[in-house]
């Protein structure tokens, strides 16, 4: 990944939306144009790599749910969107991985090394869709019902289990 330089304008940038004296970053990716933000980028953003580009954004994209999520049907959402994304990143790196073989005509180390990383990511997928999230929602309840501690703490519990499952996804 490009390293991310943090400098205060000295002229306008107005295709940026960056004024002469404020903070901005920038970074350039191999081989292509210098990017400018006014706020720290995510690393899915610096990540020149595109399907491991794809693969940082659903982290951070369940990261965020995560953050957001209210009720149980929040996380519910949040997961199985990551677990079919994570699906489509995992078909990304088998086509990688054929198209290495196709190309030599035999196996070779880095399409070894695409098929391991879509199998971990398959298996976290598989993790991902296989996590217990209750079916318990705090909107069920009737009006004027009060939420019991048990309530919460399934919902608190079903929160850690996914952020848990976020920790334990694979590097690609």
């Amino acid at each position: 990944m490009p390293r991310v330089n943090k400098s205060t304008a000295k002229k306008d940038y107005p295709e940026h939306g960056i004024a002469k004296g404020d903070v901005y970053y920038h970074w350039t990716p191999f081989r292509s144009a210098k990017r400018y933000s006014k706020e720290y980028p995510r690393p899915s953003v610096v990540e020149p790599n595109g399907t491991r580009s794809a693969y940082l954004a659903l982290q951070e994209s369940l990261s965020d749910a995560l953050e957001g999520a209210e009720t149980m049907e929040d996380l519910r959402s949040a997961v199985e969107s990551a677990a079919s994304e994570a699906q489509a990143v995992s078909e990304e790196l088998h086509e990688k991985a054929a198209n290495i073989e196709d190309g030599f005509g035999h196996a070779t180390e880095r399409s070894d090394e695409f098929e391991g990383q879509a199998d971990e990511v398959d298996a976290w997928a598989s993790d991902l869709e296989g996590l217990s999230l209750d079916d318990f929602d705090i909107d069920d309840l009737e009006e004027g019902q009060d939420v019991d501690e048990e309530t919460e703490s399934a919902f608190e519990a079903a929160k850690t289990e996914v952020e848990e499952a976020l920790a334990g996804a694979p590097e690609i």
